[in-house]
């Protein structure tokens, strides 16, 4: 149940952000990837879908995953639709929660715009280094690793237990 609450408001946003897309390029252009009734999806939509979702979901949506996020859009499509039809958007609650997303998507989309102009040069990297370089600590750090078997950095052969790589590890802290 929480994991469809979760995937479901993923799919809301990205049904918010599809909604503010520009228009759909001519329909040849753009083709239909899934339809249930008159409801359906382009690939322009629903490459925008895919784009709004979190970096970590993009590549399983897009990928792997790519046909289950589309039902999944569709069927999210299929209820919003069902919703309005019913007149649940004239809903006191669910008009406060439209605004809500509304006022979201407007200040994630100031927030992309405003780091989008922002402009740091090396020159005012340094100054600002120098400027508060009295008040930063140096600090020294160094660190061995023992390899144990499985381990990326072990060599293929004669690769160490982790009993062995833990008792290694414990014969160099105690001549550290």
């Amino acid at each position: 149940m929480k994991k469809t609450m979760i995937g479901m408001s993923i799919l809301l946003g990205a049904l918010s952000l599809s909604a503010q897309t520009a228009a759909a390029p001519a329909a040849s252009a753009d083709p239909v990837i899934i339809k249930a009734g008159s409801t359906e999806i382009r690939q322009s939509e629903f490459e925008a879908a895919v784009g709004s979702l979190p970096d970590e979901y993009q590549a399983f949506a897009s990928g792997p995953g790519k046909r289950q996020f589309a039902e999944d859009y569709l069927r999210l499509k299929l209820l919003a639709a069902e919703a309005t039809k019913s007149g649940l958007d004239k809903d006191a609650k669910v008009r406060s929660q439209l605004e809500l997303l509304k006022a979201n998507t407007l200040a994630n989309a100031q927030i992309e715009k405003m780091q989008s102009s922002i402009q740091i040069s090396d020159a005012e990297v340094r100054a600002a280094y120098e400027k508060s370089k009295e008040r930063l600590e140096k600090v020294r750090a160094s660190h061995i690793l023992v390899a144990f078997e499985g381990s990326p950095a072990a060599p293929a052969e004669g690769a160490l237990s982790d009993a062995a790589a833990k008792a290694k590890a414990e014969e160099i802290h105690a001549r550290i």
